[in-house]
């Protein structure tokens, strides 16, 4: 039997500190669209429901727990003050 797919660390990230700014799904899914970064499972295009599902897991709780987003959200503050 195979493993699941897992969302890689660094989107994960991006969606936390996305979230920690109070981005909601359909927002953080046009940009990660506007980016063309693939779903875990492969897919062109992110919805409000792979977040969702993203969010329930033990290791996005544990992520949200112990990932430092403060570069991401430092990085996206940057962003967005231009």
């Amino acid at each position: 039997m195979s493993r699941p797919p897992q969302c890689p660390r660094v989107i994960a990230l991006r969606i936390l500190a996305d979230l920690r700014l109070g981005t909601s799904y359909r927002q953080i899914c046009a940009s990660l669209n506007a980016d063309r970064v693939p779903t875990p499972g492969g897919s062109r295009r992110w919805y409000p429901s792979h977040l969702s599902r993203l969010r329930h897991t033990t290791w996005f709780h544990e992520l949200e727990k112990t990932g430092n987003t403060t570069l991401l959200l430092s990085r996206t503050r940057a962003g967005t003050s231009h």
